[in-house]
């Protein structure tokens, strides 16, 4: 899912770049183009609070670093859920206990950015992104066979934003942006053991304040890269944790999860 948007940004860069006439990036009318955060360093620092239908409360602090080029794979950080007292999961109540649900941080995501200078200099745009994907598992011996799928899931991100783009001369300028992100994910697995099984579904969203300053680099009259710090704040983040069996229980939990992404992010643009 991230190679073909990554690809797709870079062919409508060039196609329409191809056509257009030399200007300066930072002039006023000019549309720019980008796919950002599609190589860097991150940190990503995921503060969870849950409480069990006992009343049970648990804090957990995890922390996820991740270097990538092009083609990562998401920062993810395991969320602690109390789920126990479904009756025969696990060989019943509590049964299942310290169960720990996956979110995955969408600021380690490439993105498809598009932005507008509205005065010299000044940028109005935003970006978006998308995660999806999912697996399966199979475990067999003589007597038995477990089959379970790993989380199938789906995710976007939208983070709408403003900045100042000053060019140095005419290679080489600075970026500082800031704005918010929006996000979404939706995750569901199962897991099948003989005749008993049990689905999963797992729902995330929350918001940040996104501040980047990045250096800006061009390699022609309508080609750049750039490349600096982020740092992604969080405002909110919650989730629900909802467990079925095939015998007809059910569990749902609510949590509170917030995520702080700290890093240095690149990618490539280019302006019309």
């Amino acid at each position: 899912m991230r190679t073909p948007l990554i690809t797709a940004i870079a062919t409508a860069t060039l196609l329409a770049a191809g056509s257009a006439h030399a200007q300066e990036i930072n002039k006023t009318g000019t549309l720019i183009l980008s796919a950002d955060r599609v190589l860097g360093y991150s940190s990503s620092i995921v503060t969870s609070e849950t409480t069990d239908v006992s009343g049970n409360s648990a804090k957990n602090t995890d922390t996820t670093n991740d270097f990538s080029v092009l083609f990562a794979s998401p920062s993810a950080a395991l969320i602690p859920v109390n789920v126990g007292g479904l009756g025969g999961i696990g060989g019943g109540a509590g049964g299942l206990g310290g169960l720990a649900v996956t979110v995955v941080s969408p600021f380690t995501l490439p993105r498809a950015s598009i932005d507008f200078v509205v005065a010299d200099g000044f940028t109005v745009g935003g970006s978006f992104g998308i995660n999806a994907g999912g697996g399966s598992r199979e475990f067999e011996t003589a007597t038995a066979t477990r089959s379970t799928d790993k989380p199938s899931r789906l995710g976007f991100s939208f983070a709408p934003r403003a900045g100042y783009l000053a060019m140095f001369n005419e290679d080489v300028g600075i970026w500082p942006r800031a704005g918010f992100t929006f996000y979404l994910s939706r995750s569901t697995s199962s897991t099948t053991d003989g005749s008993f099984s049990t689905e999963t579904v797992v729902t995330h969203s929350g918001s940040n304040v996104d501040l980047e300053l990045p250096l800006v680099v061009t390699l022609s009259d309508f080609l750049f890269v750039h490349l600096g710090p982020v740092l992604d704040i969080p405002l909110s983040g919650s989730g629900k944790l909802k467990t079925t069996t095939s015998n007809g229980d059910s569990m749902e939990n609510e949590f509170d999860a917030k995520i702080m992404n700290i890093g240095v992010a690149g990618g490539v643009g280019g302006n019309l």
